[in-house]
């Protein structure tokens, strides 16, 4: 959420700090996959979609608690409502 925000607001920084940590995490996930199949170290390495996927669900929840406190309707704008007539 933090992320979000800070994106939004145009303070958004990428520190050198936390892409090691980043990077230390994702050779550990990578490590631990070895003895597995080739599929599950594909798996295992995929840390990159999953932080964007991340970021996308923060955008997500950020959107719906902007909405709910706007009291705005909640709506998907895609699916229509058939016609009782």
């Amino acid at each position: 959420m933090m992320t979000a925000l800070s994106v939004a607001t145009g303070t958004f920084t990428i520190h050198p700090w936390w892409l090691a940590v980043g990077a230390l995490f994702w050779v550990e996930r990578v490590v631990t996959a070895r003895h597995s199949t080739r599929t599950g170290v594909l798996l295992a390495a995929l840390f990159v979609p999953e932080l964007l996927y991340d970021a996308f669900l923060q955008v997500a929840v950020i959107r719906a608690l902007s909405k709910s406190l706007r009291r705005a309707d909640a709506d998907w704008r895609h699916v229509t409502a058939p016609s009782l007539s």
